[in-house]
């Protein structure tokens, strides 16, 4: 029954970053596809890695200060503990606040793949 509700808090916590319209990832969904990427489908089903990335993703929307890019980052923890930071950010600050964020959450092995935006 805890795993279905931090399962359901992620998902609605995740959904708020959703509500503006400015924030276009197909792109980098579509890489995701085509190469041997970690994806949200890797997130480890064990209640202890599930609970790491929602407390990970809660404290990301609840910073104030970040783009709607930074608060829709993959967050994925493996079942070897790894935690995984993917998509896009508007900063080199940004991709740094959200790793920091990551480990003041309890995450001890970061892969911050997060991708600093240049805007055309």
């Amino acid at each position: 029954m805890k795993r279905i509700a931090t399962t359901i808090l992620c998902v609605l916590l995740a959904g708020t970053a959703f509500a503006a319209d400015d924030a276009d990832n197909t792109k980098t969904n579509e890489g995701d596809q085509s190469a041997r990427e970690m994806t949200p489908i890797d997130q480890s089903e064990i209640t202890e890695h599930v609970d790491l990335t929602a407390k990970i993703r809660r404290a990301v929307v609840e910073t104030d200060g970040l783009s709607l890019n930074a608060k829709n980052a993959k967050i994925i923890t493996t079942e070897d503990t790894t935690v995984y930071l993917r998509g896009p950010v508007d900063s080199a600050a940004e991709k740094s606040k959200l790793e920091e964020l990551a480990r003041t959450a309890g995450a001890s092995k970061i892969k911050n793949q997060l991708i600093i935006n240049t805007k055309d």
